[in-house]
């Protein structure tokens, strides 16, 4: 079921029309509350279009571009995607004089440098072989 975002980001599309740069705040809110319900590759879409109106507040771009950093990384496909993503949204908050925000995005830029490690894949026992002696055998 569509979230309320959802619902107000189509209503208002009907009253607007697709191009209106009011949008760019329905869809990151629906990018934001898709992400916040553990929902990052749906969280995606959204976010790339919020950012797609070019005439947005810096402000705004540089909190979209973050949250789409973040449901990037959380997806976990384009993970040098997420840090550049973080990195032009770093250097928004840097021109707006945004200290806390520059802080926030430095330190997850320096926590997600690298990407996790995969997880390591349990062995079959047939793939590591039985060192039980077979039934009857030795006795």
């Amino acid at each position: 079921p569509p979230t309320k975002f959802q619902q107000a980001l189509a209503n208002k599309r009907k009253v607007l029309g697709e191009e209106h740069p009011d949008l760019s705040y329905s869809y990151e809110g629906v990018g934001q509350a898709l992400l916040g319900q553990g929902n990052a590759a749906a969280a995606i879409a959204p976010l790339r279009k919020a950012l797609s109106y070019e005439d947005s507040e810096p402000e705004a771009l540089a909190i979209t571009g973050f949250v789409l950093a973040r449901a990037l990384w959380e997806e976990g496909k384009e993970r040098d995607k997420a840090r550049a993503e973080a990195r032009q949204a770093l250097e928004r908050y840097v021109k707006l004089e945004k200290a806390d925000q520059v802080s926030e995005i430095n330190a997850w830029l320096k926590a997600h440098q690298e990407d996790p490690p995969a997880p390591k894949k349990a062995r079959s026992k047939k793939a590591r072989g039985s060192k039980r002696k077979p039934r009857g055998v030795g006795m």
